[in-house]
């Protein structure tokens, strides 16, 4: 356990800023580190823009959330309370407080992209929306400071990690027994941390990573006609969110049902998606030298 020295008078003073306008600026900005925006972002990516891309920021981003979830069972660290300062949009905020999930899931997924779009005016936008996201934390009473910073840094981190792996990585090419093996690796977490959350994206990190091990080796591209793309994402988000939302309350709380439940949501987007795409001549499948270089993550 730590002793977390947090500085409320930051907090204060940023609230002491506080307008309707503000706060209302402030809720929609934090709402880009939430997980409804995720969902929306991600599969996006791995459905219209390029597959590979699409699941290696799916990867880096939920195994970012399964160190940052571990990392608050870990510490327990608690919010604000509303008797220290205001606490605005509580829901967004549950849980422990310790390292800030909306900063390090913004650096994490932001500066992803920033890495594999490489131009200068993009990373000056990302730099801008999680030192956006992060203020908009404190603003709200959400998080401490150390909070926050912990976060960014957390991300950059992994980001630093995540680029080291990608280099090795793409000159090993893994057959498919070995990458579902990989795959099914993150279920060895479970006895080792507890919470719900937790063990939802494990599934979820478990399914997606199954579903694009199956889906590389079939010459899938996301690339399509502008009226091809749009059927695509409204259907392809009618399904996926309709599982994730419309499962909810439905299944039970239990560690096992959820697993299972968020490892079908992740592999229907990596996986079922694209052959249902494909299946209805939304997208078609690419060349041989395509298929021969599905074997890297």
């Amino acid at each position: 356990m730590i002793r977390v020295v947090s500085n409320i008078d930051l907090i204060l003073w940023l609230q002491g800023w506080a307008s309707p306008l503000l706060t209302s600026v402030f809720t929609w900005i934090t709402r880009l580190g939430n997980e409804e925006f995720y969902l929306l972002l991600i599969p996006f990516i791995y459905w219209s823009v390029d597959r590979k891309l699409g699941f290696r920021l799916f990867y880096v981003f939920t195994l970012s959330m399964l160190i940052n979830v571990g990392l608050k069972e870990y510490f327990k660290t608690p919010r604000p309370s509303p008797e220290q300062v205001r606490v605005i949009y509580p829901e967004s905020g549950e849980g422990y407080a310790f390292p800030s999930g909306h900063a390090q899931g913004s650096t994490t997924l932001w500066g992803y992209l920033a890495t594999k779009v490489s131009r200068t005016y993009f990373t000056a936008l990302v730099v801008i929306i999680v030192l956006l996201v992060s203020a908009s934390r404190l603003y709200l009473g959400l998080h401490h400071p150390v909070d926050v910073l912990a976060g960014i840094v957390i991300g950059l981190g992994l980001l630093w990690v995540a680029g080291l792996v990608e280099k090795a990585g793409d000159a090993i090419t893994l057959s498919l027994p070995l990458r579902l093996f990989l795959s099914v690796l993150p279920l060895g977490l479970l006895p080792f941390v507890g919470g719900l959350y937790f063990a939802k994206m494990v599934g979820y990190l478990v399914g997606g990573t199954v579903g694009y091990a199956l889906e590389s080796g079939t010459g899938g591209t996301a690339r399509a006609g502008l009226g091809s793309q749009v059927v695509k994402l409204v259907l392809g988000y009618g399904i996926f969110l309709g599982l994730r939302f419309g499962t909810s309350g439905v299944i039970p709380d239990e560690t096992l049902l959820q697993v299972l439940r968020y490892g079908v949501i992740g592999l229907a987007g990596t996986f079922f998606m694209p052959v249902l795409f494909r299946r209805l001549g939304l997208e078609r499948a690419q060349a041989a030298r395509y298929r021969a270089a599905g074997g890297s993550y």
